[in-house]
């Protein structure tokens, strides 16, 4: 719970796209540190990424697919290969797979998933973290460093773990819920390709266009053709210090170098392709055309 917070924290809502939402947390769907979900149509299996590090990737499982206000089963996801890190909790040293650890790009694993019984406990008891992930961990759960964006395109899951391997830059994994297979789609091995993605989106033509939260000035967006190729798309040259001040009819006020703040939100609708810069929040729309390249 957040300090000064009257109420636990970490929950997911269920927010229709139109009328009145009845919040009231879904307390199946884990309690931790949500980052993003996707949904699979052809199941309406609901997949959960944990910006955290050791970090699940979960699926909940409805109980009447479409509503999971009905309730349902909550899993984490395991890997059908040897351990190669461990963390200390519950008085234990708990051993488990480590996704970020650095692999070659194709690498796939066979997965598996396990219950996690109680979904709704926030901490390991006695410390502020890990309720969740630690049940899964006891059960052999594969960890992502810091999972993120993560969206549904091409029959499978793409999922990003912003901090992942060898130089921390960032890897996007596909999960393919009919083959049962986990598979390191691209991973970053130099902060000037990419540093950090954070939310992704999926092109209606097939590619990935991945959302950067790093160190890099300026912030940008990247493709990503699902064979691994990764191409700047476009940066972030907002810099009211360099073109003035800008007033909304609000009277609100824009001002400063934002080069470095983060994009985040893509999402394709159509022929548009809508992104925030998160700061000082500013929307844009960006049109094709779109059948002259990879996105």
């Amino acid at each position: 719970m957040h300090n000064g917070a009257s109420k636990q924290h970490g929950y997911c809502f269920d927010v229709p796209a139109a009328g009145t939402a009845n919040p009231q947390p879904l307390l199946d769907m884990g309690c931790f540190s949500h980052e993003a979900v996707a949904v699979d149509p052809v199941t309406g299996i609901i997949y959960e990424t944990e910006d955290s590090n050791p970090s699940g990737f979960y699926r909940f499982i409805p109980k009447v697919p479409g509503r999971p206000s009905a309730g349902g089963r909550l899993q984490m996801m395991k890997l059908k290969v040897a351990n190669n890190a461990s963390i200390s909790a519950l008085g234990q040293t708990i051993a488990f797979f480590n996704t970020g650890a650095g692999f070659a790009d194709g690498t796939t694993w066979d997965v598996q998933w396990v219950d996690i019984a109680e979904p709704n406990k926030p901490f390991i008891s006695g410390t502020s973290y890990g309720g969740v992930v630690a049940q899964g961990l006891l059960q052999g759960g594969a960890s992502l460093v810091r999972g993120e964006g993560c969206w549904y395109g091409n029959g499978v899951i793409y999922v990003c773990a912003t901090s992942g391997g060898t130089v921390n830059a960032g890897q996007i994994f596909a999960y393919d819920p009919r083959r049962e297979t986990f598979t390191l789609v691209y991973e970053s091995r130099r902060a000037a390709d990419v540093h950090m993605p954070d939310n992704i989106a999926w092109s209606p033509r097939g590619s990935l266009i991945l959302c950067e939260d790093g160190d890099n000035e300026p912030q940008s967006l990247r493709g990503l053709t699902l064979d691994g190729k990764i191409f700047p798309f476009c940066h972030n040259n907002v810099n009211f210090d360099a073109t003035g001040n800008y007033t909304r009819p609000s009277g609100r006020v824009f001002t400063g170098d934002r080069r470095g703040s983060e994009f985040a939100g893509a999402t394709f609708h159509h022929e548009w392709l809508f992104v925030n810069v998160q700061t000082p929040g500013i929307t844009f729309a960006i049109t094709g055309p779109w059948d002259d390249g990879a996105l």
